[in-house]
């Protein structure tokens, strides 16, 4: 699938709620296949995982992040930030940092324009470790944000230690405001976020009620 040049990158605009203007973009890994054609991310992350071939696909995408920056410079005359997922076993790899930097020396790309997504599962995996390289990243330039907040055991304690620009706080809060305790914990976790100076992305935001609710 890398030597056809079957994966490639969507891309998902994240939207800034007081001017309704597209400020970056998340891009999205796909794959499609020549004979069973579109394979779900469910599907094949795992199995990257699996074959340790995870990082290449990181990669890939980074550099489909940067090519898309620039296309959009060139159209649009505005530097948007390309938002990357990473993964843990990426993360771990003695190469990580090293690779990272040499894409973005080489198309010449300002590293402030790049925001790495992250979930918790890579902290609590091997905190100390992934701290570390954040923060060597951070200095470069690089962004950083912790993705799908709110799913799973998501502990306040790592927005206070960890470099964080962005938090996304993830859909499954949105689709449950009508509870609610779901929206006092949604309304603490902004609170928090701001006195922080952390962006807060909401994830499933697809009605006016529910963006009228977050502005």
């Amino acid at each position: 699938a890398f030597r056809n040049f079957e994966f490639y990158a969507d891309l998902q605009p994240i939207v800034d709620s007081n001017t309704s203007k597209i400020e970056r973009f998340e891009l999205l890994a796909r794959w499609h296949h020549p004979a069973i054609g579109r394979i779900a991310p469910d599907d094949f992350i795992p199995l990257l995982e699996r074959t340790n071939t995870i990082h290449e696909l990181d990669l890939y995408v980074l550099e489909q992040a940067i090519q898309h920056h620039q296309t959009l410079y060139r159209l649009f005359n505005k530097k948007y930030i390309m938002c990357v997922n990473l993964s843990v076993k990426h993360i771990n790899r003695s190469d990580f940092i090293y690779r990272l930097t040499s894409i973005v020396d080489r198309y010449k790309m300002d590293p402030k324009y790049i925001e790495l997504e992250v979930t918790e599962s890579i902290f609590i995996e091997n905190y100390e470790l992934i701290n570390e390289k954040m923060v060597v990243l951070s200095d470069i330039g690089f962004r950083f944000s912790q993705d799908d907040f709110g799913d799973g055991y998501s502990s306040l304690s790592y927005l206070a230690r960890l470099k964080l620009n962005t938090l996304k706080i993830s859909k499954s809060f949105v689709s449950n405001l009508s509870e609610t305790n779901n929206k006092i914990l949604v309304e603490s976790i902004m609170l928090f976020s701001k006195k922080l100076n952390i962006e807060v992305i909401v994830e499933g935001v697809e009605d006016f009620g529910t963006l009228e609710f977050f502005r």
